[in-house]
């Protein structure tokens, strides 16, 4: 709850969210009704940018909707997603259009 800003970084997952990151914003849920936490209220104002990669771009906006929802809920400004086209290692380094958004990406919000 001390960080300034949340990024979470995974791949596309059955196009969604993998389960790890999944399981951690299911926690968020939990520390909504802990008494005097004020969970939603530190997290508020604090922008969540999504990193992902996978196949296809179109596969991906499940994942990328899910981030933005759980941004809207908490009242956390979307930093938006940077997605790119992944597989093999190092296959996003030959996916220019993710290496252009991805410069200064994080200074969006």
């Amino acid at each position: 709850m001390d960080a300034s800003h949340l990024v979470l970084v995974c791949p596309v997952y059955w196009f969604s969210l993998p389960t790890a990151v999944k399981a951690y914003l299911d926690h968020w849920s939990g520390w909504l009704r802990v008494p005097g936490l004020d969970f939603k209220a530190r997290m508020a104002g604090k922008p969540l940018y999504l990193v992902s990669t996978g196949g296809e771009r179109r596969k991906a906006q499940p994942s990328i909707d899910a981030a933005q929802l759980c941004a809207e809920f908490m009242a956390m400004p979307w930093g938006g997603a940077l997605w790119g086209k992944g597989g093999a290692p190092d296959a996003v380094q030959a996916d220019t259009e993710a290496v252009q958004a991805a410069a200064g990406f994080l200074q969006r919000a």
